[in-house]
Order: C-alpha cells, then sequence, then structure tokens
C-alpha cells in the first residue's frame, strides 16, 4: 500500500520569506533543492504538496521554529475548486447575493451565510498576439509574398475578484469578476456618473460588508484601502498582484481555512 500523502498549509496569513520556506524543505523535508525553490517562491498559503507525514512534520518544525503557524493535511481532504464562472456583475440584497444563473436572465440568489470566500487582486493574465509578417516564398523562377502570423505573447494586469459559496443544493459554487468587464448599466453601486472601477469598488464595499461570516482575503481590504485602476510601479511585487496560477492556489487555500475552522482544527483570526 503506498504510503500517505499530505500538503503543508499555513494557518493564518503571515508572510513567508522565500528563503526560510526553502530551508525548512530542504532540511526538514528532505526535498530536492530545484523541488524546494519552487515551492518557496510561490509561498503563500498551500507551502508544499504530496509530502509523506515525516517531511510534513520536518518541515513543520523548521517552520515553527521562526514562529510560522502552520498544518498537515491529508491530501485526499484537500479542497478542489470547480473551475471558476465568469460573470460581469453581482448584486446586493438583503436576501443573499444575487448571481447571474444562464445566459437567458435568470438568476440565483446565495444567502450570505453561504459566501464562504471573497478574494481580489490584481491578476496578471498572459495573452496570445498573433503578428502578421510577410514572407517571400520561392517556387522555381516565381516569388510569392505570402503572410505568415507569429504568435507572440505579453501580459495584462486586472482587477479581479473571485467569490465562493454553496448554493441552495449544496453545490460549490466559484465566480470571477472582472473589474474591466464590468456591466454598469447591471451594477446601481455610484450612480450613472461612476466609472466601471468605481462601480466595482462599491460592489467589493458592499460584498464586505454583508460577508461577515466570509474568508475576506487581507489583499481585498487592502485594495479597497488604496482604490487604485493602476497603482503605481513598485520594485518587487504588491501583497496584492497574482498570476492566473498562484491566484488560483491562493483561492483554493482560502476555501480551506474555512473548511478547516469548520471542523474547529484550526482557531478562527
Amino acid at each position: 500500500m503506498p504510503e500517505p500523502l499530505f500538503t503543508l498549509l499555513q494557518t493564518r496569513h503571515q508572510r513567508i520569506e522565500p528563503a526560510v520556506l526553502q530551508e525548512a524543505l530542504i532540511t526538514g523535508a528532505e526535498l530536492p533543492k530545484a523541488d524546494a525553490v519552487r515551492a518557496a517562491h510561490r509561498c503563500r498559503g498551500i507551502l508544499a504538496e504530496r509530502l509523506t507525514h515525516k517531511q510534513g512534520e520536518g518541515a513543520r518544525g523548521s517552520l515553527a521554529r521562526q514562529q510560522i503557524e502552520t498544518i498537515l493535511v491529508p491530501a485526499e481532504q484537500m479542497m478542489k475548486l470547480t473551475p471558476p464562472v465568469s460573470v460581469h456583475w453581482l448584486q446586493v440584497a438583503d436576501a443573499g447575493l444575487i448571481v447571474p444563473a444562464d445566459y437567458y436572465g435568470k438568476t440565483e440568489t446565495v444567502p450570505w451565510s453561504s459566501v464562504f470566500v471573497v478574494s481580489s487582486g490584481l491578476v496578471a493574465t498572459r495573452i496570445e498576439v498573433r503578428k502578421p509578417q510577410e514572407v517571400t516564398e520561392r517556387h522555381g523562377r516565381t516569388t510569392h509574398i505570402v503572410t505568415e502570423y507569429r504568435a507572440e505573447w505579453r501580459s495584462e494586469q486586472h482587477h479581479t475578484t473571485e467569490v465562493l459559496g454553496l448554493s441552495a443544493a449544496g453545490k460549490l459554487l466559484h465566480f470571477r469578476l472582472h473589474a474591466h468587464r464590468l456591466h454598469k448599466q447591471q451594477v446601481p453601486q455610484g450612480g450613472l456618473a461612476a466609472t466601471v472601477f468605481e462601480k466595482y469598488l462599491l460592489l467589493l464595499d458592499d460584498l464586505v460588508e454583508r460577508c461577515q461570516w466570509a474568508e475576506i482575503s487581507p489583499e481585498t481590504r487592502l485594495i479597497l484601502t488604496e482604490r487604485k485602476e493602476h497603482p503605481p510601479e513598485v520594485a518587487g511585487r504588491r501583497p496584492y498582484d497574482f498570476d492566473e496560477a498562484g491566484f488560483d492556489l491562493y483561492n483554493r487555500w482560502l476555501l480551506q481555512l474555512v473548511t478547516l475552522r469548520e471542523k474547529g482544527l484550526i482557531a478562527a483570526n
């Protein structure tokens, strides 16, 4: 029978220096350096996966000496996220969060107590751009100019919020709201004079106020404090800067925190 595997998680929001986690994974978990370096540079929430119990406890002990709180969770008990449903609006009502249910105007209401996670970030997305290029082809004595398309990649950052919750039927709901794609007419906050980004922030304000039982990420609160659509350039990364894979991993961790608290395995913040 194969040895059970575990995932190493942080139990609270706490910045870890990559060098500290790297050392814990190399000396405590005896991971190869390449695996430790890769995990250390993505260190937000889910610190390492597919560890044996001995490896996990070794890394935990090393991190505990740095006052970093962690927990080992059996791999089969880790939450799995459904692919996010991109939406162009969300609405706030006393009964709960109103979300689009199909493309024909049908809506669904998620009670506020069933909203588990609200997580926002400035998420970098890789965009493929196909650029035309004229190329001369020779066929014997004849030449032809043809157009070929060369793929180039660029990165774009956009404000994005993910909302995780539970439907009345007990199904996990996963919505992704893009600030730059918001439908102004379906988001009443701010009235007609507000810009799309102002409406996005006001909608987030309402979500945070109503979701008293949800895990609201610190990055969401920081974005609401700064209220900048285009933050000034800084050296390194801001706390709310994510790439797509990192954002998915982070939100999976936030949902796992909610689950662990409900089971009484970790204390509430």
